[in-house]
């Protein structure tokens, strides 16, 4: 027999009356709509977390390898630049040849080096500025700064603060934390007026006191006290040939806010920018166009930065009332406009880029 259904009585009696065997059929819908046995099962289960430990284990070891790898280069790298560093001399003379696509530089040792270009980064005193012959332009303050570490305890370790008073414009930065070391940086700049009848010892002595007081913490000097005069310089030009100045090389400032630094950190910037973006565009490497690039964009903005803290210098060092009491609202109202004191936090932090 084939089919079990053909046996039943219905297939082999006559009934009275209509017959409909749905019952089979609706359950048999409902089982598979719900995913029958097997979903049913597995809805069942309860649910488990099987941690990726190997998963875990390779992102480890990769990391592992690739912070020996960044070590190696490192390394690498650091090798590469002390063979390339020439140390204990400085250059002697530069000697260009428009016909060839590189200086001759003569060291000191009388050792000769090929450049394409030479960067003067040497400071204040540049010997690269005094080869190239340009016009340097000087302005004197007329005040001298005296500066020495100390240990102060202040509220706020990690600020610098900067104090303006008829003793002069007093300022403490923080140093690096050190064992047995320093705390603060402190740069004073005070009026050559005011100089002439103290020895700078002798003044420390009798108004450190003041800016103690106005700290609410004692200063004690760490290190021998220096002094020196304070004035600016800078050139007409930064570049002279093959021949370019960046830093302090080209141009210093009053510390009035402390830009020298960033200033000197922006030109480099700027320069290994204009060299990158020249090699990009072509192998052939126009010293030239590169070298204009970089004067175009720092040195207005530097001479603009000079004449704003001679300025500013000015200002603070008058004795007019009015022009005092100009300067205190002009203050006030920068340290209550929060747009205002964080764009100059910024740009004296060096974060705004130009």
């Amino acid at each position: 027999v084939s089919d079990a259904d053909m046996l039943m009585d219905r297939n082999w009696l006559t009934q009275r009356g209509a017959f409909a065997n749905n019952g089979d059929f609706v359950l048999n819908v409902v089982e598979k709509m719900i995913g029958g046995n097997a979903l049913s099962d597995l809805r069942g289960k309860s649910t488990s977390w099987r941690p990726f430990d190997k998963i875990i284990e390779l992102e480890k070891i990769a990391e592992e390898k690739f912070l020996l790898e960044e070590q190696r280069l490192a390394k690498k790298l650091q090798e590469m630049e002390n063979e390339r560093t020439i140390y204990e001399t400085y250059i002697k003379d530069v000697k260009e040849n428009d016909s060839e696509n590189f200086c001759e530089v003569l060291l000191s040792n009388n050792k000769l080096l090929n450049a394409m270009v030479v960067a003067g980064c040497d400071g204040r005193n540049s010997n690269v500025a005094k080869i190239a012959k340009l016009d340097e332009i000087k302005q004197n303050y007329n005040q001298t700064a005296i500066t020495f570490t100390a240990n102060a305890k202040l509220e706020d370790k990690y600020t610098a603060i900067q104090i303006f008073s008829d003793k002069g414009i007093f300022a403490i930065m923080p140093c690096p934390a050190e064992k047995n070391g320093p705390t603060h940086t402190i740069v004073w700049s005070v009026d050559d007026e005011i100089l002439d009848k103290y020895e700078a010892n002798q003044f420390l002595k009798d108004y450190l006191g003041y800016f103690e007081k106005k700290l609410g913490t004692k200063i004690t000097i760490h290190s021998e006290v220096l002094s020196f005069k304070l004035s600016s310089h800078s050139f007409k030009n930064y570049v002279a040939g093959r021949k370019v100045l960046i830093g302090d090389a080209a141009h210093s400032i009053h510390p009035l806010a402390g830009q020298g630094i960033n200033l000197g950190f922006a030109d480099a910037d700027a320069f290994c920018e204009e060299i990158i973006a020249e090699y990009e565009r072509t192998a052939n490497v126009n010293h030239k166009k590169v070298l204009k690039r970089y004067e175009v964009r720092r040195k207005t903005f530097n001479e603009l930065m000079l004449r704003s803290m001679q300025m500013f210098v000015e200002i603070f060092k008058s004795e007019n009332l009015y022009m005092r009491l100009l300067r205190n609202i002009g203050l006030s109202s920068v340290n209550e406009t929060s747009f205002l004191k964080r764009f100059f936090i910024n740009h004296a932090s060096g974060k705004n880029k130009i």
